[in-house]
């Protein structure tokens, strides 16, 4: 059961900050006048609980511009929707990488992206070292499919392990992702919004009235790929039959964050 938001007390926070503005300007010999500007953030429509008051010193007609600044934020948790899968390939040392690449889309398995290759090693009984080549490809899978994109990885290896062309074959799933297209968009109506809230319940606690919006300042989407892992364990991955036992691995999913400072007048 989530607990309930704390409401903010901005009347509290604006009265301390009068308060020590009061006490700063006394030691200057000087006194406080009206705010001049006030600025707060928002996340997801619940402020923060904090603010920043500007006064004017002393009474000089207190020239603007003054206003009311808040920061406004929302996070949205889109769900994962594709899987990133591993595939090694091992093979003698005069293949090239055209010739991987189109081994393995013959063997059924296209679209895959070449990312490494190095030289290892094998040794007989005696100590007699034989070089072969291990690439690694990774291929990204739409969670949809995925039963289906297991068995033609099971089939190619099936097959590559057949034609006795010296080529290997193996793979392992990996982190889950959100593609381009599942990211939900950012609606800059709803953090207008939010931030209008924000600054007509600061201008309430602070005795003064909020204008029209003076200035808008978007951020960039930032995106927090955290994911969670897919195992495939021990089970039936014949041709005629693919059971696939997924294991989840806790972690949290990846989240999108939207912000946008919004200016708006102070009276």
């Amino acid at each position: 059961m989530q607990s309930k938001p704390q409401t903010c007390d901005f009347a509290g926070l604006i009265a301390n900050a009068q308060a020590q503005a009061q006490q700063i300007a006394s030691a200057a010999g000087s006194s406080v006048g009206r705010i001049a500007g006030v600025s707060a953030s928002t996340s997801n429509g619940v402020g923060n609980c904090s603010a920043t008051v500007t006064f004017g010193l002393g009474y000089s007609g207190n020239p603007g511009p003054h206003a009311i600044s808040v920061t406004a934020s929302r996070t949205s948790t889109p769900l994962p929707d594709q899987i990133l899968i591993s595939i090694s390939v091992t093979s003698g040392i005069t293949f090239g990488l055209d010739d991987i690449s189109n081994v393995i889309t013959q063997a059924g398995v296209p679209g895959a992206s070449f990312s490494s290759v190095y030289t290892a090693y094998t040794y007989d009984n005696k100590g007699n070292a034989s070089p072969f080549l291990q690439w690694s490809f990774t291929l990204t899978a739409p969670l949809a499919t995925l039963k289906n994109t297991i068995g033609q990885l099971l089939s190619a290896e099936a097959a590559l392990s057949k034609q006795k062309l010296g080529i290997g074959l193996s793979f392992s799933t990996g982190a889950l992702q959100t593609s381009p297209q599942a990211q939900p968009a950012c609606s800059q109506a709803a953090l207008i919004a939010d931030a209008t809230a924000q600054a007509q319940a600061l201008a309430g606690a602070a005795g003064v009235s909020v204008g029209p919006i003076t200035a808008m300042s978007a951020a960039p989407v930032t995106t927090a790929r955290l994911g969670a892992t897919l195992s495939l364990l021990a089970g039936d991955f014949s041709a005629a039959q693919l059971i696939v036992y997924p294991n989840f691995v806790p972690s949290p999913p990846a989240q999108s964050t939207c912000s946008m400072l919004v200016q708006f007048q102070l009276y």
